[in-house]
């Protein structure tokens, strides 16, 4: 029974680590989230342009 209550100092110490983690990867889901976003609409004004070229 002793060592279920010197464990919860280790799960205090990876909360932190988590919390990095989860921050940079909401940081790397926007970033990845914007970029697809831009890329979209580059292709998608990309298009229209070549659409709109075509008939001239």
């Amino acid at each position: 029974m002793a060592m279920p209550q010197q464990r919860p100092s280790v799960p205090v110490l990876r909360v932190v680590p988590v919390s990095h983690r989860a921050r940079h990867a909401l940081r790397l889901f926007a970033v990845l989230a914007l970029a697809a976003g831009l890329t979209s609409a580059v292709m998608a004004g990309f298009s229209i342009l070549v659409s709109g070229w075509g008939p001239i």
